[in-house]
């Protein structure tokens, strides 16, 4: 767009003459005006981007005051044109800041470049003026404050924070000292003029214009009294709980939002064995079992999110020790995680006792009713006697002719045998349902129940179907009018009884062959097959070789203990002594209802380093495609509810020590 001129000039031929050059030179002409106030009302009305102004306007107000309103009112650059050059005259101009000054006549080259270098400072002031208005207005609502002292160190400008810190208002304080006003104590304190203190964080900056010249300092500060109040009172607080935590009865762990160990106390270190150095060097996850960590994940999301985590894990100790505990952990405000342990390593043992117990008593009692019932006892023979009953229906319901004979009739025999049923029978039969139950959901017996899981639901059902029958039975024994209904209830009873012998017969062959066998009689077995194979190594069987029942099934124990005797002939070839391998086998009664055997090796024994990690599969000092057989002995007997464990307490060689439950 091109720049649009007012001309203000009183003689018209001059002003045309003006125009015409304006206009040969690329200009737009925004109007002409005659007289001072004829200026004014142009300007207002069409705001051009130069005015070239006469200074001598006939009448009334004169070039040089127009431009002074002209400049207060519009900030519209002026260009003076007159044929006067006396000093009084100049510095009237002067004192307007005119943007050029040309003196008539003049060439169209002057008028082109005073115009030019108007419309130039115009647009460089209206820039400076903009970044003054933006750095003020930027200066006025930041939160720090600003003081800005010349060279000399006198005070040229604060912004209203630094008035509010100080006490001192600008206008008080401009041309002021800087000590004066800007008083900061060591280390970072400000004394306010009535005499308040500010803890701030402060900074000075040298400014140095484009050619590098020192122009003065500029002076920020902030008040950080409350951030410092709270930072002092956050660190009591953390200074506090740490104390609580080291007082504290159980062990603390304290992870980041990235689960990384930031604090610990004493206890911790000493349930699980670390320097307090090591565990910092850790993540919270670092210390779960692997296996039930993959399992069960630390459930972060949940406790980050502020709620509160209850779980029992398995946490590794520096000596490769397992520890029970139980964990209540919990989000902090500051996004860390607090892991509260408790032990519960004994209680975990109490546990598994009481289950061993349990689940003996449960098997010894299984076998010792189905047993029963297999081989014709009480139980067995009521079962028989209702079923012939129901089965001779009509013998039952025929009346007895001549008055009686001696002794009970049928359906005073029927009558004892169903009171015996609900009084007896019927207890021990759903026993043995709640007894398989109990093992159902037993982890140990859990995958060998399950194919009979059903009947012993079926078991119950049926045993509480006859009782229910029983009674109206007896009620229908002679009633003619319900006979159908009487033989339905028969069959039904029949059917039921039927069902019984089944899932008993069933239970006790699965019992027999899932659950038990003689620890004895594979201990003499294994031996031998050893002793068959050539061995030229010693193998001794030590103990009662009457038959011990145990709860685990044959095939797994034969495979348990041929692993360890394995091993032990193993260790016993691999060891520097001159004579055979010896490997003894013992066979005892542990603690309770726990039964013990022993498998030892005169070889070089197990280092203190890696016994925490011979259970581990593919872990295995004797090469590559081994280190899987004690690892897995271990899930055969855990899943049975026994144990295998390294006895660290043998003199020499390696002692493994199997547990088992005893019926």
């Amino acid at each position: 767009m091109k720049p649009r001129i007012l001309i203000v000039e009183d003689e018209a031929v001059v002003a045309l003459d003006i125009r015409h050059r304006l206009q040969e030179l690329g200009y737009d002409v925004a109007g002409m005006a005659s007289s001072g106030e004829d200026a004014m009302s142009a300007v207002g009305a069409a705001h051009p981007d130069v005015v070239l102004m006469d200074v001598n306007l006939g009448t009334g107000i004169d070039g040089i005051e127009t431009a002074a309103r002209i400049k207060e009112h519009y900030r519209i650059p002026v260009v003076y044109l007159t044929a006067f050059s006396d000093a009084e005259l100049i510095e009237r101009i002067r004192l307007t800041e005119p943007f050029a000054y040309i003196l008539k006549p003049f060439e169209e080259s002057e008028l082109h470049a005073a115009i030019e270098i108007a419309l130039l400072r115009h647009r460089l002031e209206s820039t400076i003026r903009e970044q003054k208005q933006l750095l003020g207005a930027t200066l006025d609502t930041i939160d720090d404050g600003v003081i800005v002292a010349g060279t000399e160190g006198a005070i040229r400008y604060m912004n209203p924070v630094a008035e509010a810190l100080t006490g001192w208002t600008v206008d008080e304080a401009v041309g002021r000292p800087l000590q004066d006003v800007y008083v900061v104590l060591p280390p970072a304190t400000l004394l306010a003029r009535d005499g308040t203190r500010y803890e701030v964080d402060y900074r000075s900056n040298m400014m140095v214009d484009e050619a590098g010249t020192w122009s003065g300092f500029v002076h920020s500060f902030t008040d950080v009294s409350e951030r410092e109040a709270s930072r002092r009172a956050l660190e009591q607080r953390e200074k506090e709980y740490r104390m609580l935590m080291e007082q504290a009865a159980d062990p603390i762990l304290i992870g980041d939002p990235d689960q990384r160990i930031v604090a610990v106390n004493s206890r911790a270190c000493e349930l699980l064995g670390f320097p307090r150095e090591e565990l910092l060097a850790m993540r919270l996850g670092d210390l779960v079992e692997p296996d039930q960590l993959a399992a069960e994940p630390i459930r972060i999301k949940e406790l980050q999110n502020g709620g509160t985590v209850h779980s029992e894990r398995r946490l590794v100790c520096h000596d490769g020790r397992r520890v029970d505990v139980e964990i209540s952990g919990r989000g902090m405000s500051d996004g860390r995680i607090q892991m509260i342990l408790h032990d519960i390593t004994q209680r975990k043992m109490a546990e598994a006792e009481f289950r061993h117990a349990v689940r003996s008593e449960a098997v010894d009692k299984l076998l010792t009713k189905l047993h029963a019932l297999r081989h014709g006892e009480s139980a067995s023979m009521n079962l028989n006697r209702i079923a012939l009953f129901l089965e001779n229906l009509d013998s039952l319901c025929m009346p007895i002719a001549g008055g009686g004979v001696a002794g009970p009739s049928p359906v005073q025999r029927f009558r004892i045998a169903a009171q015996e049923f609900d009084d007896t029978t019927s207890h021990q039969l759903l026993l043995i349902s709640s007894l398989m139950h109990i093992l159902a959901t037993d982890v140990a017996f859990r995958d060998a129940v399950r194919p009979v899981a059903k009947d012993a639901l079926k078991l119950r059902n049926a045993t509480n179907s006859i009782r229910t029958a029983l009674p109206e039975v007896l009620a229908l024994l002679g009633d003619v009018d319900l006979e159908d209904r009487l033989r339905a209830l028969a069959r039904e009873v029949v059917r039921n009884v039927a069902d019984i012998k089944v899932v008993t017969s069933d239970l006790h062959a699965l019992l027999q062959v899932e659950f038990t066998c003689d620890v004895n009689a594979i201990v003499r077995s294994t031996v031998a097959k050893f002793r068959c194979e050539g061995t030229q190594a010693v193998i001794n069987c030590e103990g009662d070789p009457a038959p011990l029942p145990v709860v685990m099934r044959t095939s797994e124990l034969n495979e348990v203990i041929s692993t360890l005797v394995t091993n032990a002939l193993e260790a016993g070839a691999a060891s520097d002594r001159s004579d055979a391998p010896t490997v003894a086998l013992r066979v005892v009664q542990g603690a309770g209802q726990r039964v013990l055997i022993e498998v030892e090796d005169n070889g070089p024994g197990i280092s203190e380093e890696i016994r925490h990690r011979i259970f581990e599969d593919h872990f295995s000092t004797k090469g590559t495609g081994r280190g899987f057989g004690l690892g897995h002995a271990l899930r055969c007997l855990q899943g049975c509810g026994g144990s295998l464990r390294l006895d660290s307490s043998s003199p020499s060689g390696s002692r493994f020590v199997v547990e088992l439950a005893r019926l």
